[in-house]
């Protein structure tokens, strides 16, 4: 009796928010059925939920970190779920100048050079980086084709980079997500889950 009664709890704000897909979509133009439905499916199975949702999409310095040799390091977004302040995962504050610095280095470029050799997708790019980061991130042995262990300083400046850059795309994902949430309690869902977007966020 009580499984039958907590799904009848959520049935009328899901099939709400549901019926205001279409007019979501004009609002927040960027999202898909995919990402609503996941937001839709979380919130009725009543997982990790919040009442109150607040976006803060401007971006922030990242003061607790000191800047690397790639640039300055940023916050791109905040958001106040429940009175709680969190953080989005830090960014570099210009991703391509980052990535164009580490394509000057010599033995970085070296390195990257060996590393196209490998996986055979042409050299470094903003379309094909992740192939990069999934070849540098496995080995904890730097390959004798790429230099071996005498260029293990290389090695984890590549990693180091690509811990960063990738947060660019998962907070990009995650903030879709957060657009999306937010905008179902505007519309009268009275609760919401981050459990998508949680793995992106970081107490502020």
């Amino acid at each position: 009796m009580k499984r039958t009664h907590t799904k009848k709890k959520w049935l009328l704000p899901v099939v709400a928010a549901a019926a205001a897909v279409a007019g979501f979509f004009a609002v927040c133009g960027g999202n898909s059925p995919v990402q609503i439905a996941r937001v839709l499916s979380a919130t009725a199975q009543g997982e990790g939920l919040v009442s109150s949702l607040v976006l803060d999409t401007a971006a922030a310095p990242q003061e607790d970190l000191p800047e690397d040799a790639f640039g300055e390091r940023v916050y791109p977004a905040s958001v106040t779920a429940d009175g709680q302040a969190y953080h989005m995962l830090a960014v570099y504050a210009d991703p391509q100048s980052a990535m164009d610095t580490l394509l000057e280095m010599p033995k970085a470029g070296a390195m990257l050079g060996k590393i196209s050799a490998t996986v055979g997708r042409g050299g470094l790019s903003a379309g094909n980086w992740k192939t990069y980061a999934a070849a540098v991130k496995p080995f904890g042995v730097v390959p004798d084709a790429w230099g071996g262990q005498s260029e293990i300083e290389t090695y984890t400046t590549l990693q180091g980079f690509f811990d960063l850059y990738e947060n660019t795309q998962q907070d990009k994902d995650a903030l879709a997500y957060l657009k999306a949430a937010q905008h179902l309690l505007d519309l009268g869902l009275p609760q919401v889950s981050l459990a998508p977007a949680a793995g992106t966020l970081v107490e502020a």
